[in-house]
Parts: C-alpha cells; sequence; structure tokens
C-alpha cells in the first residue's frame, strides 16, 4: 500500500532515468538544484545493468517501480542519454500503475534510430543517421564478461568534455559496466507534451539528426549552450530552472541562462555518496 502520510509537500516530483553507465551519484548537484526550488527528484538508481538475462522489461518494469512509490503524478519525467530507449515503455507501465506523467524532458537523449540507416516513413520523411555515432561505437570497449564501458579518455572527450574537471573524474570512475540493450524502433507521436534539451555542439549527438527526429515527434526543442552531453553535470544551474519551467502547470516561458557556472565546488556536495 502507499503511505501518503510521508509524502514530502512539494512542487511536484521530477523522476530521472539516468544514460548508460551512469549511477545515480551523477544527478547530485542537479536533484539539490530542484530541490531548492522546491521540487521532488526521484532518480532510477538500479536498473539491472549488470544483469546478462535482464531484457528491456526488465529494464522498464524497475524504472517504473522507482518511480511510482507514491501514486503522486510526475510533473515532469527525464530520460538523458541512454535512458530515453526505455522512457515509452516506461511511461506505459507507470500509466497502468496510477501515475500520470505531464511533460517528457528528453535530455541529450537516444530515441532509437539506428545508427547504420536512413529511416524512411511515409508520414515522417527521411530521418538520417547520426554522423557522430560511429565514433561513440568505436569508443566503447567489451569487456571479458560480455559487459560494455567507455574507455576513460573516450569518457572525459565525448561525454564530459564540458564539465568541471574534478567533477568529470568522480562521474568517470563512478561508470560501471553494463550489458547494453538493442535499440527499439523510434517512438510513436503520443499525447503526452515533450522537449528535447541538448547542446548543438555535444559531440554526441548530431544537429541534424535532433532536427528531424523532434520534427517527426512534434517534440519541443531547448538549446542549452556549454553543457556538452553531460548537461545536467556542466550546467546544473541552469538546466534546473529549465526543468522547473517545464514542470509547472503552463509550462511557464522559459530563459535560458547563458553564462556558464563555473564554481565547482557548490556541485562537490552532489558527490557525498
Amino acid at each position: 500500500m502507499i503511505d501518503k502520510a510521508n509524502e514530502p509537500t512539494s512542487k511536484g516530483r521530477i523522476g530521472i532515468i539516468p544514460g548508460s553507465w551512469e549511477t545515480g551519484v551523477n544527478w547530485g548537484p542537479l536533484s539539490d538544484e530542484l530541490a531548492y526550488q522546491g521540487y521532488t527528484p526521484v532518480v532510477v538508481n538500479d536498473l539491472p545493468v549488470q544483469d546478462p538475462s535482464a531484457t528491456r522489461s526488465d529494464h522498464v518494469r524497475v524504472a517504473a517501480n522507482a518511480l511510482s512509490k507514491t501514486d503522486a503524478p510526475l510533473s515532469l519525467l527525464v530520460a538523458y542519454s541512454g535512458g530515453g530507449l526505455i522512457v515509452e515503455e516506461t511511461i506505459k507501465v507507470l500509466k497502468s500503475k496510477g501515475v500520470d506523467v505531464h511533460h517528457i524532458a528528453y535530455l541529450s537523449a537516444s530515441l532509437g534510430q539506428p545508427a547504420d540507416h536512413t529511416r524512411t516513413d511515409p508520414l515522417r520523411g527521411a530521418i538520417p543517421p547520426q554522423r557522430n555515432s560511429q565514433r561513440f561505437r568505436d569508443s566503447i570497449e567489451t569487456l571479458a564478461d560480455g559487459t560494455t564501458i567507455m574507455g576513460r579518455r573516450a569518457a572525459r572527450e565525448l561525454l564530459f568534455g564540458k564539465v568541471p574537471r574534478s567533477l568529470a573524474r568522480i562521474a568517470i570512475k563512478s561508470m560501471q559496466p553494463q550489458f547494453r540493450l538493442q535499440d527499439p524502433p523510434l517512438p510513436e507521436v503520443h499525447e503526452i507534451p515533450g522537449t528535447y534539451i541538448w547542446d548543438p555542439r555535444d559531440p554526441v549527438r548530431d544537429e541534424a539528426w535532433v532536427y528531424a527526429v523532434t520534427k517527426a515527434l512534434g517534440l519541443n526543442t531547448i538549446k542549452l549552450d556549454g553543457g556538452g552531453h553531460a548537461i545536467h553535470l556542466a550546467r546544473p544551474k541552469a538546466l534546473a530552472p529549465v526543468l522547473g519551467a517545464l514542470a509547472g502547470p503552463r509550462h511557464r516561458s522559459i530563459q535560458v541562462p547563458r553564462q556558464r557556472e563555473t564554481h565547482e565546488d557548490s556541485y562537490s556536495r552532489g558527490f557525498d555518496t
């Protein structure tokens, strides 16, 4: 039974599905900023990435269970990077559990586009392959047990290039090997509004692909310069009000701060776990 008595009073819940090789520790800085705004961040921490028998359905079940500890709706569900590959199915399971999602934020997210060919759809037109995807794939190492990991140098360049160096070292050290799932097909357009947030200079996401996919799926786009791929670590103070605006009841006009944060000490508390 859901315990509503201990549910904290807040502006709303913001769910977060992390990306590949990532642990919940990376979301400490952004979670602190969201909590300061009055939101309750809920980070999915226990995806079965190191279980060779785990299927996509297992990943979806774990994510949905973590996000449905209460039946309060999710004002916003953030899917970061590889987390975008399970977000659509997770929303369906949440709905079956009576948990509504009001808005989806795709943060530097993969959405299932196969990397090695162009998808042509009579309604959507052509969606180009990601030019950066080959470079990304080439940087992935397969370990003896079949799990995968990205090398430290490649991770620093591709994933954490805009993250302050001291925080990038912690994030890279915390990366965990995982068994990778096959990419699903592109999701269908649905009634839940969605916004794609990204840095146009992200070395992982190709600009032409982002524009084509967001147009095909009817997603709004927000550019957050200076964030690279891991915007939540590089610019948490700029990202938090953007997410707060999307989680708000009327999706207020969003002003994106242009100045990059430079005070690393203010973020370090998010890594004290």
